[in-house]
């Protein structure tokens, strides 16, 4: 899980990430968001 925050710390969103065991990314490379704590978001 990967969480995305402001410069001041403030959560913005959290995102699953596959992460093979050699480090490089699996899948499309991309996160996939789970949950956003901007308001407005879901």
């Amino acid at each position: 899980m990967v969480l995305c925050s402001t410069l001041d710390g403030r959560p913005l969103a959290l995102a699953h990430q596959y992460k093979r065991p050699n480090g490089q990314l699996g899948g499309s490379g991309k996160p996939d968001p789970k949950k956003s704590f901007v308001e407005g978001g879901d």
